[in-house]
């Protein structure tokens, strides 16, 4: 399971259903780190931390966001939901294995 700290474990539990929050209490449950959804969506990392501390996503990212939750909410397993990730936000590459 990847870390993350118990502060941020501890936001993902008690925050409002943002959808940052929602992608960060799912990227936890799918073992997806921070640094793997900075790179599928095109996103810094810091930009990430700071979605999963519950400040709101910015306009140029809120569909990528909406998207990619959906992928995680949606497949049968941490595999296929990576797989379907990197098809959908980098069609050009083959997916890479998540990293465990």
């Amino acid at each position: 399971m990847r870390y993350y700290s118990k502060i941020v474990k501890q936001r993902v539990k008690a925050g409002p259903n943002t959808p940052g929050l929602e992608l960060a209490r799912l990227a936890i449950l799918r073992d997806i780190s921070i640094k793997e959804i900075a790179y599928l969506l095109g996103a810094s990392r810091m930009t990430v931390y700071n979605w999963f501390a519950g400040r709101q996503t910015t306009n140029a990212y809120r569909q990528r966001v909406t998207q990619l939750v959906n992928i995680l909410k949606t497949a049968p397993d941490n595999d296929a939901a990576w797989s379907k990730a990197c098809e959908t936000f980098h069609p050009q590459t083959q997916p890479v294995a998540n990293q465990k």
